[in-house]
């Protein structure tokens, strides 16, 4: 199913066929096996990226994430829409310190560069919400460590 999300993408640009994709919208949200997870967060990334319909991409993020709560890169997608496009200071302020413990968790056990970003991309969305605090310098100081030995 995440396969047939994925055939979605060049639908979406450039020439931006919405017939198209919301039939393969309709397709995924009644036979996919992991709707809403992987797929809804996949739709939701056209909707995002080549459509800009922003609304659709933040439901479709939500209810990808409520699927997948411990999904770090649609924790990561949602983050930075709330952040950029809708200024969201509350929703990233509290989406951030949720996922800050579980990107720490990760960064012990699994150390990636992509694990690095999403940390410093994390400790930037608190910082732009104006917390300052422990958890912030935390996620600083865990990216900066990977990125120097990983």
């Amino acid at each position: 199913a995440e396969d047939l999300a994925l055939a979605m993408r060049p639908w979406g640009s450039p020439m931006k066929n919405r017939p198209v994709v919301d039939a393969i919208r309709r397709v995924l949200e009644k036979n996919a096996p992991d709707w809403p997870g992987r797929s809804a967060f996949v739709v939701g990334e056209v909707m995002d990226y080549s459509f800009s319909e922003f609304q659709q991409a933040q439901m479709l993020y939500r209810t990808a994430l409520r699927a997948r709560p411990d999904d770090l890169e649609i924790a990561s997608f949602l983050g930075s829409l709330l952040n950029q496009v809708f200024k969201d200071t509350a929703g990233v302020k509290a989406l951030a310190l949720e996922y800050a413990g579980k990107l720490l968790a990760e960064a012990k056990t699994n150390p990636t560069v992509v694990g690095a970003q999403r940390m410093c991309q994390a400790a930037s969305w608190l910082a732009s919400a104006g917390v300052r605090g422990k958890e912030t310098r935390r996620l600083w100081v865990a990216a900066k460590k990977i990125s120097r030995h990983g």
